[in-house]
Parts: C-alpha cells; structure tokens; sequence
C-alpha cells in the first residue's frame, strides 16, 4: 500500500514538473556573439521572451558561449532553442578575461529586441562594437 501510494504521489510530482512548458512553443537558435567583428569567446547568452500583456511570456532562454563565439540556446531540454517571439538579449561576462579592446562588463543587455519565428531553424548573430557595450553595460568594473 505505502509503495503504491508512493509511486503514485512520485508520478504526479513528475507529471506536474513536466507541465508548465507545454503552452510555450520553443524553436531552434543558433548564432555568434562578436563585438568589433571578432568572436567574444566567453560568458553566457540569455533570450528572455518579452511579456504580451499580462501572461506569464515563458521562461528564458541560455547558452554558454563558445571559444568560437557560438552559441546554442536551451530553454526546457539541451539544444531546444528559445519561446517564439520577442526577445530581450543579455550577454553576461562570466569570466575576467575578455577579447582585447572589449570594454570591461558583467552583463550587458543588447539594447535592440530579436525575434524567434516558428517553425525554423534561427540563426541569430548578435554583433556588438565596443562603443554600444560601453554605453549599454549595467556596470564599470
């Protein structure tokens, strides 16, 4: 009896862990980041969908940024991509060294939304100079 029950309370707990991210349709992206024409090679990306009124707009979307500059989001399992639609894009500098020339920031939120569009595969480059990264970045360290 106890094993049953607890086999039942485990598959609802599971169940319910898994709903939340059924009514948000996700699409593939894929990009480089690079400031001044060469790749960053470090830090994270992040996709976070813009609300549309009141709703909750879906959780967001990251990457860990490649040596390359490349990314590849993950927003409910690895490599699915992000919630279609608006976007508000945060790079943030997960490590002291950065390209040289790049001003110095932890985080920076790209100060123009992107679009994730359904049924496809997006490839969205995000390419900064350091002049944007200077007036945008949320600190001087």
């Amino acid at each position: 009896m106890r094993l049953g029950f607890s086999l039942a309370v485990g598959l609802f707990v599971g169940a319910m862990a898994g709903c939340g991210h059924e009514s948000y349709d996700v699409a593939p992206v894929h990009g480089i980041v690079s400031v001044d024409g060469q790749p960053l090679f470090q830090g994270k990306v992040m996709f976070a969908p813009v609300a549309k009124g009141e709703g909750n707009p879906g959780r967001p979307a990251w990457s860990k940024i490649e040596p390359d500059g490349a990314y590849r989001l993950t927003t409910f399992r690895k490599s699915d991509g992000a919630v279609i639609g608006e976007h508000w894009v945060t790079i943030i500098n997960s490590e002291e060294e950065l390209p040289e020339d790049v001003p110095e920031f932890a985080r920076f939120m790209v100060p123009k939304q992107v679009t994730v569009a359904p049924g496809k595969d997006n490839k969205i480059d995000i390419e900064l100079t350091s002049k944007v990264i200077k007036e945008y970045r949320e600190d001087d360290r």
